[in-house]
């Protein structure tokens, strides 16, 4: 197993402020195919929103190991 005791994400540093693009990936087996997904300036605003809440959502949490 792994020792992940010395493994850290720190949200915080998560950039969601600079240039937005949506990409899209399917898993077939062992091959991987992805899309680029061209959406209204709009969402942007809206996508951020969620990216914000996800971020301190996952600021909130504590690291459990599994085994």
């Amino acid at each position: 197993m792994t020792d992940t005791a010395g493994w850290t994400i720190d949200p915080g540093t998560i950039d969601i402020e600079g240039d937005m693009t949506l990409l899209l990936a399917e898993r077939r087996g062992k091959q991987l195919k992805g899309w680029k997904v061209e959406f209204a300036k709009d969402a942007t605003a809206e996508l951020r929103a969620v990216m914000r809440a996800t971020r301190a959502r996952l600021s909130s949490l504590r690291r459990r190991d599994y085994e």
